[in-house]
């Protein structure tokens, strides 16, 4: 621009502003970081200074969304801790894993993402799953926050490793006034695999909202279970229409010979002269 004698426009002023202190800050980080683990590997008998120090770069990098950086730090204390003598190192790495889970922390990392894609959503993702099942609570309220797609799908993800050794508190969710919610829960319960998925969905029956309980009747009816095969039979009696005409189109793919005397008993039912031409 300056040899060319060509003005520079606001917003590349603006984006080259952006991007300075972003590469200053990619150089210092690592150099900052590198020099801390000199001091931890030459040995240093004060812990509390220790946690206060990495308590500190935490807080710098989660403020510049570094999680790689932070991922660095996790993965080197980790292999320190495995050394011969490294009980304390796994300690400060164990206070490490908890302050990066604590709520404060991870409300701000919703923060970050809940309208901007992330860049290195891998990082984002490591980041995550290094954290304890103390996390889960305050991750499902990050997510209530989030209204980015793609970075809902990355910590529901996150969250179904969790899930499926612990479901109750995605289950107790299922019964959500929010329509966004329960899809939320239904997805990490789906991806989690748990064995009593299909049984735990047979809550989301319970639901005043249509959609959500058409949407789960849809997942339901892949499970192909005897379960799954119960809950839709049970959903031909239902109050509303959309809910039984789903259920009667379902029914069949589960055995369509079990499903005959099903559907003729429902025709049969004298409250079939009352329902709608659509339905019949």
């Amino acid at each position: 621009l300056v040899v060319g004698g060509r003005h520079a426009s606001d917003d590349l002023k603006a984006r080259i502003q952006r991007e300075i202190p972003e590469e200053e800050n990619a150089r210092l980080f690592p150099k900052l970081v590198g020099a801390v683990f000199q001091v931890v590997e030459g040995g240093v008998d004060d812990a509390a200074l220790l946690e206060e120090i990495f308590l500190q770069l935490l807080d710098m990098l989660l403020l510049q969304d570094d999680f790689a950086t932070v991922n660095q730090i996790v993965l080197k204390l980790r292999a320190l801790s495995q050394r011969e003598g490294g009980e304390d190192l796994g300690r400060l790495l164990n206070n490490f894993l908890h302050k990066m889970g604590e709520e404060q922390r991870l409300t701000r990392m919703g923060e970050s993402l809940k309208t901007t894609r992330t860049r290195q959503p891998q990082d984002v993702t490591r980041y995550l799953q290094a954290l304890g099942v103390d996390s889960v609570l305050p991750l499902l309220s990050v997510l209530e926050t989030i209204e980015l797609p793609e970075n809902r799908v990355l910590l529901g993800d996150v969250l179904a490793t969790f899930a499926r050794d612990l479901p109750e508190p995605f289950v107790a969710r299922l019964l959500s006034d929010r329509p966004q919610t329960v899809r939320d829960m239904v997805y990490i319960l789906e991806k989690s695999n748990h064995p009593e998925r299909i049984k735990m969905f047979g809550q989301v029956m319970k639901s005043p909202n249509l959609v959500v309980k058409l949407e789960v009747m849809q997942i339901i009816g892949r499970g192909r279970t005897a379960e799954a095969r119960r809950i839709i039979l049970d959903a031909l009696t239902d109050s509303v229409s959309q809910v039984r005409m789903l259920a009667a189109k379902l029914l069949p793919e589960f055995d369509r010979e079990k499903a005959f005397p099903d559907l003729v008993r429902q025709v049969r039912d004298p409250s079939w002269d009352k329902k709608t031409s659509d339905e019949k």
